[in-house]
């Protein structure tokens, strides 16, 4: 895992359905080799849900700064 750039707890989003996720844990995926199963809890839903870690990007707070 350690091309990731986030980690347990951060906030993260899925670029394809605009939703947006907290990280809760990570699994490996035995089917590849560099792709993980990311335990997330989408916001406004109320169960976890797996989703492959290269469909979910970082979330940045502050792109720009003045």
């Amino acid at each position: 895992m350690n091309n990731l750039d986030y980690k347990v707890g951060d906030m993260v989003i899925d670029p394809v359905h605009d939703l947006a996720a907290v990280v809760l844990g990570f699994e490996d995926n035995m089917l590849f080799d560099s792709v993980y199963c990311v335990k997330v809890m989408y916001v406004g839903r109320s169960k976890p849900m797996y989703v492959l870690s290269d469909r979910i990007r970082r979330k940045y707070k502050n792109i720009i700064n003045f």
